[in-house]
Parts: structure tokens; C-alpha cells; sequence
């Protein structure tokens, strides 16, 4: 299973107040580790899937991922669809997820947009993680979004 590669967002209503969106690097989450800690996670994968759907339809993946034309190493992992990493026992996985989640969305390694209408964003699912904050209600903000079909995922250790 390929993720979706690109994601866009145009913003069609912005509520009076809040509603920004966050982007945290993941290049730079894997950059800013250990070198040991990098060796260590180039070994492990994890299982994604969809929040409501763990176990009926779940894909493994690489858990440090490489750019194809950059060969640039980052995470692959987010709190929505990575549910564990395969190698380790319930406890370390979440353990380790906690502190990788933890890390990547330290200020330094994240932006915040705060919308306006007609605003685009675009970005590459594989190397950011994204949060829209939800703090606009009871107000909404109405936006289109699209996906762009991704290719497989290159293992940064391969």
C-alpha cells in the first residue's frame, strides 16, 4: 500500500477566530537524534492503519523512510495511522512512539499557518506530520481537500 503522497488544502471559510494548521518536519526529528538511536530505528518498521480499522486492514512500512531523488532520511510515523512498531513488545512501541511523537513536534521542527480564505497549502505526507488545531468552535472553517496517489515507500536502510 502506497500513502497518499501530497496533500492540498484549499481554505474556502475561516472561522473568526483559530483554526491554524501545523506542520512538523520529520526530516529534521530524524536529523536531530542520536546518531544511535538513528542506527536503532533504520532496523525497525511499523504497522499503519486506519484509527477504526486496526485489524481488519493494516501495512507495514519502513519507520525511516528516505526521500527517492534527495535521499534524505526522516520518520515515518504519526500518532493517527502509526498503531506500532512490529519488533518491539506493546509497552517499548508505545514507549518509543510517545517519545518520537514527543521530539518531531518540538517548535523548532514545526510551522504554524494561520488561514485565511483563499489561502493553498501543499505538502508531502511522507516527511511532515500535520495537526489542525480545533480550536475554532462553535464555529467552522470549510475547506477542499485533495490527495495525490504516492508511490511505495523507499526503507532508508535499503
Amino acid at each position: 500500500q502506497s500513502p497518499p503522497r501530497y496533500s492540498i488544502l484549499h481554505m474556502q471559510a475561516v472561522p473568526p477566530y483559530g483554526g491554524d494548521t501545523m506542520w512538523a518536519s520529520l526530516y529534521l526529528a530524524f536529523e536531530r537524534l542520536s546518531p544511535a538511536m538513528q542506527e536503532f530505528l533504520l532496523t525497525l518498521t511499523v504497522r499503519h492503519a486506519q484509527p477504526s480499522n486496526v485489524e481488519a486492514m493494516h501495512f507495514d512500512h519502513p519507520l525511516i523512510i528516505r526521500h527517492p531523488i534527495s535521499g534524505r532520511r526522516s520518520l515515518y510515523a504519526n500518532p493517527v495511522f502509526t498503531h506500532r512498531i512490529n519488533e518491539l513488545s506493546e509497552a517499548e512501541s508505545a514507549a518509543l512512539l510517545s517519545y518520537l511523537y514527543s521530539h518531531a513536534t518540538q517548535p523548532e521542527f514545526t510551522c504554524r499557518w494561520r488561514w485565511q480564505a483563499g489561502d493553498i497549502a501543499m505538502w508531502d505526507n511522507c516527511y511532515v506530520m500535520h495537526y489542525a488545531l480545533g480550536d475554532y468552535h462553535p464555529h467552522f472553517r470549510k475547506l477542499h481537500r485533495i490527495e495525490i496517489e504516492g508511490q511505495p515507500l523507499l526503507a532508508a536502510n535499503g
